[in-house]
């Protein structure tokens, strides 16, 4: 259900192993109340990595340790891998690949009534929330396939064709969490707000709030 983009998906996301190690374990001292968790244990690493914007590869490797991990997984404020790599701008690519291992997890209403297009669209519309690779769709022709020789670091490539930008929602995971769960677009939080409203109340761009707007009508006229 490609409602919001028509592009490609996206290229491998590529960020240095090290670095997102480092964000990683920096991240731990900085829980919010609602999303404390305890950092001996392994669900606890997985969900403290969604928030990182980890690279597929690396989320791939967690998971295949444990698969269950991830089925399982929940923080203090009942949230998923998939809520917390929602709600962090996580790579377009991530948020697939969790939303495919567990469907039903983006029905999943954690404790103050959120699913992960509610957490994405309420907290991606800061600057610097979102992961700048989730947005460069065509680096190729941004750049010029003259520019994308074998030197050319493909993260610098993904930062250029993104034009260095970090606000989103993103267009792919709004997609994926729409399709995999089109009623949360009409669902009210305990705030009383749909996903659609955190949108305006953010101030999303005016695209992303009139093709929300279509789709929720398109929704609400099927259920």
């Amino acid at each position: 259900m490609a409602v919001l983009t028509a592009s490609p998906k996206h290229s491998d996301h590529m960020t240095s192993k090290s670095s997102t190690t480092k964000s990683v374990t920096s991240e731990a001292t900085h829980q919010s109340d609602d999303e404390a968790v305890e950092p001996e244990s392994a669900f606890s690493w997985l969900l403290l990595a969604c928030r990182c914007h980890p690279p597929l590869d690396i989320m791939q490797q967690f998971c295949a340790m444990n698969p269950k991990w991830v089925e399982i997984s929940r923080n203090a404020a009942n949230q998923t891998a998939l809520h917390l790599a929602s709600a962090c701008g996580a790579h377009p690519d991530v948020v697939a690949f969790l939303t495919n291992l567990n469907p039903e997890h983006a029905s999943i209403r954690d404790s103050k009534g959120r699913t992960p297009l509610h957490l994405h669209c309420e907290r991606c519309c800061v600057i610097g929330s979102c992961d700048p690779t989730g947005f460069a769709s065509d680096s190729a022709g941004f750049l010029g396939e003259e520019n994308l020789d074998e030197e050319f670091n493909p993260f610098i490539t993904a930062m250029l064709a993104a034009r260095g930008r970090t606000t989103g929602p993103i267009p792919d995971v709004l997609d994926t969490l729409i399709a995999a769960h089109p009623e949360a677009l009409i669902t009210k939080d305990c705030e009383g707000n749909t996903p659609l409203e955190y949108c305006v109340l953010n101030g999303a761009s005016r695209y992303i709030i009139e093709i929300l707007q279509e789709v929720s009508a398109i929704v609400k006229r099927s259920y």
